[in-house]
């Protein structure tokens, strides 16, 4: 509950996070806008953007932006999982997502690339993290991935300071690294498979416009990632595509987006509450470990 005051739409909670090294993009106005009635609707404290710790019993929701939407969960990681399996599981309807969705992806920052005569975009990328989640993602599956294909380049995510850029540089080389201040959605759109994490929104996206995403995460951290529900029911899919768009057509999955009229945003969220606290009754725990003095 600590960070309950801290707020999506103000300035000064992306000033504290962001320091100098990007700006937001004006893709986030929209869920800025939503916060109040996410907040409000809530039956339990709620905070922006923070990560699950708590156990099934949980006690309180967390918010982010994501996508050009909204993604609200709980503070447990096992029953987002529960509900995002089961969200892909039963779907909903899918008619007109993508088409809605397309029209609004951009970069979370303001980030380019400057044009260069003759440049090739490169048909596969791995998109990390920034250096406070380098334990999220699998080094040596990013190795890899690079070794046994050469025309494969790394992208740093544009909060990747210049000891995290090194990090990669001393395992790949200089001639594997795409500048941090590029547009990684740009470079996303315009490859063919990509490699990425539990915690990149890049991984929905591009399952969503038909590129094969591959989990580049770290198995034993994985879950720490703030879209790890949604990743997890992807990566494990045969149909990428088809689990993105059953998870946001479900209507408790936590997904709201701006094509959603002000009645089916208010009963998403509604449902996604009560799916929320069924799920906890259903699976708190039945007793309680705490160590014994012997």
């Amino acid at each position: 509950m600590r960070f309950a005051n801290v707020l999506m739409s103000s300035p000064e909670t992306h000033k504290d996070r962001l320091a100098d090294m990007v700006t937001r993009s004006d893709r986030n106005k929209w869920a800025e806008s939503m916060e109040l009635l996410v907040r409000q609707k809530c039956p339990f404290p709620t905070s922006y953007d923070v990560a699950a710790t708590q156990g099934t019993a949980f006690a309180e929701f967390t918010y982010t932006e994501f996508a050009g939407g909204i993604f609200i969960t709980t503070q447990s990681i096992d029953i987002n999982s529960r509900i995002s399996k089961l969200s892909a599981e039963e779907g909903g309807n899918t008619e007109g997502i993508e088409e809605n969705w397309v029209k609004i992806i951009k970069d979370k920052y303001e980030l380019h690339r400057e044009p260069e005569e003759d440049f090739e975009y490169p048909e596969a990328v791995c998109f990390t993290p920034a250096n406070n989640a380098f334990d999220l993602m699998s080094w040596e599956i990013m190795c890899r991935a690079s070794h046994d294909n050469n025309d494969l380049r790394i992208k740093p995510h544009p909060l990747c300071d210049g000891e995290g850029v090194m990090e990669m540089v001393k395992r790949v080389g200089w001639n594997k690294i795409i500048p941090r201040t590029h547009s990684g959605m740009d470079y996303l759109l315009n490859c063919s498979e990509a490699w990425t994490t539990s915690c990149s929104e890049l991984t929905i996206i591009g399952a969503l416009i038909g590129k094969r995403v591959h989990n580049m995460g770290n198995f034993f951290h994985e879950a720490d990632g703030a879209y790890y529900p949604l990743t997890r029911a992807i990566f494990a899919s045969e149909n990428q595509k088809e689990t993105t768009l059953n998870l946001a057509a479900c209507e408790y999955s936590g997904l709201i987006f701006p094509w959603q009229s002000e009645e089916e945003i208010d009963r998403r969220i509604t449902k996604f509450y009560a799916k929320a606290l069924e799920l906890r009754e259903v699976y708190a725990p039945l007793y309680v470990k705490y160590p014994r003095k012997r």
